[in-house]
């Protein structure tokens, strides 16, 4: 039985349209929460201000005092920032907690209105430079602040189009059109992943006569209220949703391999956005940002014809028709089929050059994303699809276990890095790393002739290229480098206050790999490599910026996805999404229980989980024991990928909790 359990402090509000203070919070679902930091580090107090003119006046008291610590300062009303280190003395520890206040005005002599922002400061982190030492415990905090920068900074970086109606709409201020395209994807994707989600302003929602899902109204308000993030993502969903056209697909591609349809989408068309690229593939990105979306029974509001009125889960539902319908089928050469290229082939046929691992590799997060995050709506990747894979990752791969550009080994004919974690995370989808090496039995594709062991053969040389290669170096001045690796430098702990020594699409589709989790056990160790530590410690360290001058992005100077591709903006969301552990569903393992401690605090935590002992599938009686977060380790344990293990309180039953724990107390 799986369980989702959401704890919300419910705290009053400002009414609609009285101008107010919105800070960001820690965690939408209790703003109470505060957001850390640590000794060495300045903390960012934000906040965004609503219903007020665009330029407003403010200051801040950082520490709650009835002091104010800054002259009146006048920004945007989207940008209202200030930086401030909190003391900490060498040795201190435990945790000190402060409450800075806000103060903002549209004029000189009008009324103020104010905002508080909680803050706490972490005394027993290890400082930036001594990042290596850090235990997971402090990297948690570590990784705390750099996601909050990050965030920050995309914010920022945001256009913004209308206010106070459904269709706002917003992007990522990238240079070019089709870049923007990617670029607002990457950046919902970063949010959303972090457990923003997106709100209407309350009142706007237009429903089409048709029925709400019950509480969706009232949690709406809330979020809008509550958190400047979900105001972004609805501006960059409407921005998305705005670029979709309509192309027709062949009937075939639409099987539901006798599963209900969601209605209407058995009609012969696919849904798409404009332009793939070489390094990244912006039309599976905006799946993925939508699959994401949470908004499933909930009907979209901008005026693009494909999409009005339409349900969220209908226009993903639409895109996932486009994309296997795009995938190279029967009518290629075998070496060909079961990828994706510049183009989409649509019943064609097409050669083994156009079957492309970086575009393919997109494809398979964006159909994988959209199974496991809008299954439960009737989203359905049907088995035509699945099929035709094994053909792409077979034929994909170098003969040292490695990806090629194309399945014909043209263009770049090295093995190249930066594709494998996206092949392993496919490998991991179809369950091949399930099946035995010596296993005879015919796999059944259609198109590829295969036995399991062969299969399982065919991921564990990726995962053996990926190990091996772990700490290439790859100084990625040539387009495409097939050097590609992990870090520029080949150390992830080495000091770059650019930002610049990552490569993060590597570093995202690695993550996605290594911790997949469903029917199966994540990976902590490629290895010898402690990889989600590893991860931690490069990304916390070399975000962009100083302790006193902290700029919260993520560089890749000097390389075609710079010059070509979604930048620094890019960069920075998939870093995010690196250091984001994905909530796969829990599965028991067999591993002998023991004693989980929980400890009661004001922190709110999601659950997926799983209670099985073998007979019956329990659901679970009483949950207030695990409406809290953890205020420390528990003794003798660790975070595991960023997963507590233990046993239920009530139950005895084993389980794992597929959260990040919030590691500072709360008083």
């Amino acid at each position: 039985m799986k369980v989702r359990i959401i704890c919300l402090l419910m705290i009053a509000v400002s009414s609609f349209g009285e101008p107010r203070v919105v800070p960001v919070p820690w965690d939408w679902t209790d703003p109470s929460i505060p957001h850390p930091v640590y000794p060495g580090r300045k903390a960012r107090i934000k906040a965004i201000a609503r219903d007020c003119a665009s330029t407003v006046y403010y200051r801040v008291d950082v520490d709650g005092d009835y002091v104010w610590d800054t002259d009146w300062l006048t920004g945007n009303r989207y940008n209202i920032e200030h930086l401030h280190f909190y003391p900490s003395s060498p040795g201190q520890t435990g945790y000190t907690r402060y409450t800075a206040i806000i103060e903002c005005k549209e004029t000189p002599t009008s009324e103020s209105f104010y905002g508080s922002y909680p803050v706490m400061m972490c005394h027993d982190v290890s400082t930036v430079e001594n990042t290596h030492e850090a235990t997971l415990h402090q990297l948690a905090v570590m990784r705390a602040l750099a996601v909050d920068e990050a965030l920050w900074y995309l914010h920022k970086n945001l256009v913004r189009t209308d206010e106070g109606v459904a269709t706002i709409s917003g992007y990522i201020n990238a240079p070019a059109p089709l870049v923007r395209l990617a670029c607002s994807a990457l950046c919902t994707m970063a949010m959303q992943s972090n457990h923003h989600m997106a709100a209407f302003p309350p009142g706007t929602y237009n429903d089409f006569s048709q029925s709400v899902p019950e509480g969706f109204l009232s949690l709406n308000d809330w979020r809008y209220e509550n958190d400047p993030y979900a105001e972004d993502l609805l501006r960059l969903h409407n921005y998305l949703l705005s670029n979709i056209k309509h192309i027709d697909i062949p009937v075939d591609d639409e099987a539901n391999d006798g599963t209900l349809p969601i209605s209407g989408t058995d009609d012969g068309k696919g849904f798409y956005t404009e332009s793939y690229d070489t390094e990244y593939n912006r039309r599976s990105l905006v799946v993925h940002a939508l699959a994401g979306s949470g908004l499933t029974g909930v009907r979209c509001q901008v005026a693009n014809t494909n999409v009005n009125g339409r349900l969220m889960e209908f226009v993903v539902q639409q895109m996932v028709d486009f994309g296997i319908a795009a995938q190279i089928d029967g009518n290629s050469p075998t070496n060909a089929i079961g990828g994706w290229g510049a183009s989409p082939y649509m019943g064609t046929g097409t050669s083994a050059a156009q079957a492309n691992a970086y575009i393919s590799g997109g494809w398979y997060v964006a159909l994988l994303a959209a199974e496991r995050q809008m299954g439960s709506a009737g989203v359905y990747v049907n088995q035509r699809l699945k099929e035709r894979i094994p053909n792409m990752l077979w034929h994909n791969q170098h003969s040292n276990g490695g990806s090629r550009y194309n399945n014909a080994g043209t263009t770049y004919p090295d093995a190249m890095f930066e594709p494998v974690g996206y092949a392993l995370l496919a490998c991991r989808w179809l369950g091949w790393d399930q099946w035995s090496t010596n296993d005879t039995a015919v796999a059944e594709y259609p198109y590829l002739v295969i036995t399991r062991g062969e299969s399982r053969q065919c991921y564990d040389r990726y995962l053996q290229y990926a190990q091996s290669n772990w700490t290439n170096s790859s100084a990625g001045t040539a387009m495409l480098d097939p050097g590609k690796a992990l870090w520029k430098s080949g150390d992830f702990d080495q000091s770059i206050s650019s930002g610049a020594n990552l490569w993060s699409m590597s570093l995202y589709g690695m993550s996605l790999a290594l911790a997949y989790a469903d029917g199966s056990s994540s990976i902590r160790f490629p290895g010898t490599h402690d990889w989600f530590r590893e991860f931690l410690v490069g990304l916390a360290k070399q975000q962009a910026g100083t302790a006193i001058d902290p700029l919260g992005y993520y560089d890749e100077a000097g390389t075609s996805f710079i010059s070509n591709g979604p930048g620094r903006f890019g960069a920075t969301a998939l870093a995010v999404l690196a250091m984001t552990c994905p909530d796969y569903e829990a599965h028991l393992e067999s591993l002998i229980p023991t004693n989980l401690n929980i400890v009661a605090s004001n922190h709110s935590i999601q659950v997926f989980w799983d209670m099985l002992d073998g007979v019956e599938t329990y659901q679970v009686e009483s949950t207030t024991n695990l409406l809290v977060a953890f205020q420390s380790e528990p003794s003798g344990q660790s975070i595991e990928t960023g997963r507590w293990e233990g046993t239920s309180t009530n139950k005895q039953q084993f389980y794992q909790i597929n959260v990040q724990p919030f590691p500072w107390g709360s008083e």
